[in-house]
């Protein structure tokens, strides 16, 4: 596949995005969304619409099949030197934009862009590591869904409450009360138990639909807090956030893959799945956990324009990765 070839399919994995993100300024500047509209939407978007979301994903994986634990723990050393990476590097902020901060560089958005990607790469390969590499990637998005939320938490609230007993406390009590964790474990707990219980049910067909809307009014949150200041007064911070999540998280990720000896296959699944954009749920988490909403909003935007060309390097070095594997 040409390299102008494959940017615009990229793009097209990634042109909805700009729109939704587009649509949701429009509403706010013509009034259609007010502060007291988008407040609300946050909490629909916590409290309901993404954890439906969750658990409809994590009920269609067969867990038992296909878990591979160096996997995970490749993925979680990377997103744990990372995190810890980010938190040595912006002791000056304020707690609110350090908390965003730490959500731009270290929380991926893997069911709405590195899956398209993972199918993107399939097409490459033969059926066998095509196949390997869905199932690798099927199965370590939940468990990555659930590290990507305990880190938010701990990212949003740590700044506040500082590196202390007392602030690992006031984190690790608001981790069990999240409704995106405990859906997750439930989303989990069904996929290890029977995957698909929820297909061809009635109540799997009412969450699928609600499940449905979370992304979509994930991304007219985003654009509704998007301002050019944003990201011009923020530009060196941003900057910083964004190269670490599109370029070092999976980089760190690839590297710890290879040092616990995870087949390639896998390893290129996990380096999709930390290689996409800032997830949108970052927004709503910023809004209800004392985040700087802007920075946020912001670290969406940028990551996902920066993702056209940074995923289009990660899909040939991993094809590349793969095919040396053989």
């Amino acid at each position: 596949m040409h390299l102008a070839d494959t940017l615009l399919r990229i793009f097209a994995v990634l042109g909805p995005i700009f729109l939704l993100i587009a649509a949701g300024r429009i509403l706010r500047g013509t009034g259609v969304i007010g502060e007291a509209g988008a407040a609300d939407l946050a909490k629909l978007l916590y409290w309901f619409a993404l954890p439906v979301q969750l658990i409809v994903l994590g009920a269609s994986v067969d867990v038992m099949a296909h878990i591979d634990v160096r996997l995970i723990l490749a993925v979680v050393a990377a997103y744990a030197a990372s995190f810890a990476l980010g938190w040595w590097l912006t002791p000056g902020l304020e707690p609110a934009a350090r908390g965003s901060a730490l959500g731009i560089a270290v929380r991926a958005n893997g069911a709405f862009v590195a899956l398209p990607m993972v199918e993107l790469a399939a097409t490459q390969l033969p059926s066998a590591d095509a196949a390997a590499l869905r199932a690798a990637f099927a199965v370590l998005l939940a468990p990555s869904v659930i590290m990507f939320n305990i880190g938010a938490v701990l990212g949003f609230r740590l700044p506040h409450h500082g590196l202390t007993r007392a602030g690992m406390w006031q984190a690790v009590d608001e981790i069990w009360r999240n409704p995106l964790i405990l859906a997750c474990l439930v989303g989990l707990a069904l996929g290890a138990w029977r995957p698909g219980a929820l297909t061809g049910t009635m109540i799997g067909a009412g969450l699928g639909m609600a499940a449905g809307a979370a992304i979509p009014l994930a991304l007219l949150l985003a654009g509704f807090g998007l301002s050019g200041s944003g990201l011009r007064d923020r530009a060196g911070i941003l900057a910083l956030a964004s190269f670490g999540k599109l370029v070092v998280v999976p980089g760190l990720t690839w590297l710890a893959g290879w040092a616990l000896g995870c087949p390639p296959a896998a390893v290129a699944a996990a380096v999709f799945l930390m290689a996409a954009p800032t997830a949108m749920a970052s927004v709503p988490m910023a809004r209800l956990l004392g985040g700087d909403v802007a920075l946020a909003v912001a670290g969406v935007t940028a990551t996902t324009v920066g993702a056209v060309i940074s995923l289009a390097g990660w899909l040939v070095a991993m094809s590349w990765w793969m095919a040396r594997g053989h």
